[in-house]
């Protein structure tokens, strides 16, 4: 759809914007900062009791199985 590459985004709103971008997209950053992948699942509407204490490798599994499963 898009060819926009991390080296292209600039300031870190629009960071955080590509990388929900990329796991909207299916892809998840293995490099994806703690609290960039909390913002995510912040957003999700519903999340496991306890989901900001998960681990960095739990929280990017959430990521990767979406809101909905």
């Amino acid at each position: 759809m898009f060819d926009i590459k991390e080296p292209d985004v600039m300031g870190q709103t629009n960071k955080l914007l590509f990388n929900i971008w990329k796991t909207l997209s299916g892809e998840v950053k293995s490099d994806m900062k703690r609290p960039e992948m909390l913002a995510i699942i912040k957003g999700f509407k519903s999340k496991p009791e306890g989901w900001t204490k998960l681990s960095n490798n739990d929280l990017k599994k959430l990521i990767k199985d979406g809101e909905n499963k």
